[in-house]
């Protein structure tokens, strides 16, 4: 089932790498690992990588120092991390897997796929203003319902507003999740809460907290023309926020390492 994306992503990336591993110049045997935070390194004749692409607190520095390369998925934690760990450091965001051209006639106004967390508060707060099309485990008075990502890429090539949410560290530290690329490339406009964020997407997605977030989607839905331009600049971006993408530009990277 599709629950909040960031649990497959690893598994889409080592598949997508594996095909890709043809490429590296020499070769050389690689470990490479998502999100482990308690993580061994066993052998260090291999390069030993880890994406780092959530939760960035849970991570000590000496921790990442164990790695020879350490992938970030945020461009201001990236920048934090140059010159506190001696590990070699690389820019790589979340991307989506699947790209479905969007529908003219939009069949959803909001939507948000993704299962109830205790930072949902903005989607609640939309809940109670707006019809909100909800796919996920535990939301209150809501069937429980899962979707695989190829469904979940429709859904949004027919969606013109979906919500985004996230933990505080990934808020405050610019770490952008799986689903606003998902919901970009597909012509959906993302609402994020995931304000530090400076990255591929800075100019494609619309930030919101609280206090906004109510008047600016009754302006969205109101303005078609605002729609269009969001819509637009996703456009320009193309296969940039795709995983496809991401895996040719870390293999160039690992090959410039042999």
């Amino acid at each position: 089932g599709y629950y909040d994306g960031d649990y497959i992503l690893y598994n889409r990336f080592a598949e997508s790498i594996a095909i890709h591993t043809t490429k590296i110049i020499g070769g050389f045997d690689i470990y490479f690992t998502a999100n482990a935070k308690k993580f061994k390194i066993i052998d260090k004749n291999r390069l030993n990588i880890l994406w780092l692409y959530s939760h960035p607190m849970a991570y000590e520095l000496d921790y990442l120092n164990n790695f020879d390369v350490v992938a970030v998925a945020s461009p201001y934690y990236l920048e934090y991390l140059k010159g506190k760990i001696s590990t070699k450091l690389y820019l790589m965001e979340e991307a989506a897997q699947y790209k479905i051209e969007s529908k003219e006639n939009k069949e959803f106004d909001i939507v948000h796929i993704g299962n109830y967390k205790n930072y949902r508060k903005l989607i609640l707060m939309a809940m109670d203003k707006f019809k909100v099309r909800i796919i996920g485990i535990g939301w209150p008075n809501i069937k429980n319902l899962t979707v695989v990502p190829l469904e979940a890429a429709d859904i949004y090539s027919k969606t013109k507003i979906v919500l985004d949410t996230h933990h505080n560290d990934m808020k405050q530290l610019g770490f952008m999740g799986t689903r606003a690329f998902e919901a970009t490339v597909c012509g959906a406009v993302c609402f994020t809460d995931c304000l530090n964020y400076a990255g591929l997407l800075k100019d494609a997605v619309v930030f919101v907290d609280e206090s906004n977030i109510i008047s600016t989607i009754e302006q969205f839905l109101k303005d078609k023309a605002l729609l269009a331009m969001y819509a637009e600049q996703a456009k320009t971006l193309g296969n940039k926020l795709l995983m496809s993408t991401r895996v040719d530009d870390f293999v160039n990277f690992l090959t410039a390492l042999t």
